[in-house]
């Protein structure tokens, strides 16, 4: 048989085999069982292999799990669907053929990555925007000041996505970096202008000469 990949062929080469299983198929329970009855190393070869397939998201086990054996299920639907177009695949052939289809969603409970990039509105940059130029200036923007900084508020936006990264298994951990960070972002470049340096300046002198009793 031609493998399509060296994943595939290493995996026909180290496929678990049943205990006492027959030249004919047996039916799906009594594989199973025949895997649990071969010891953990054959599991651990099983969840491996599944691991590079569609079917599982799980890490590797040396012990039957509900994630593994759901992915056996799944794998055997998608085995006995094409029956009828292609005849009988055997078991250990369709999961080297699925090795490299890579990870399509089924499975579940596994790690996965989420990237959400979440780009305001003109009118949720100009509540921003306007609230900084108010805070810092004392008045609102210009037009092009507002086009100026809602294009670099976007900008970032696109470039600081927030990432969340879902552990999975049975002690599920969520973790989220990132994320946008634009009104701090745009306070710093708007209080570097000069304008906003300038004010500052007369800030503090006018607080200076109030100590004093200066008018």
């Amino acid at each position: 048989m031609m493998y399509g990949s060296p994943d595939a062929a290493r995996a026909a080469a180290t496929a678990p085999r049943v205990q006492g299983q027959s030249a004919g198929e047996v039916d799906l329970k009594t594989y199973i069982t025949g895997i649990a009855n071969s010891g953990p190393e054959a599991i651990r070869i099983l969840s491996q292999q599944l691991g590079k397939t569609p079917y599982y998201r799980g890490k590797e086990v040396t012990k039957l799990t509900p994630r593994l054996v759901k992915a056996l299920n799944d794998l055997e639907e998608a085995r006995v669907s094409l029956r009828d177009f292609r005849g009988d695949i055997p078991r250990t052939d369709f999961i080297v053929e699925s090795i490299g289809q890579g990870r399509d969603g089924a499975g579940d409970g596994g790690p996965s990555t989420t990237v959400q990039r979440r780009i305001s509105t003109q009118l949720e940059g100009r509540t921003v925007i306007n609230k900084i130029f108010e805070d810092l200036l004392g008045r609102g923007p210009t037009k092009a000041e507002f086009d100026k900084y809602y294009s670099q508020m976007t900008a970032r936006q696109k470039a600081k996505p927030s990432v969340t990264s879902d552990s999975g298994g049975s002690t599920n951990v969520v973790t989220q970096t990132g994320g946008p960070d634009v009104e701090e972002f745009l306070f710093q470049k708007i209080a570097g202008t000069d304008e906003a340096k300038s004010r500052k300046v007369f800030g503090f002198y006018d607080i200076f000469k109030q100590a004093l009793g200066v008018d």
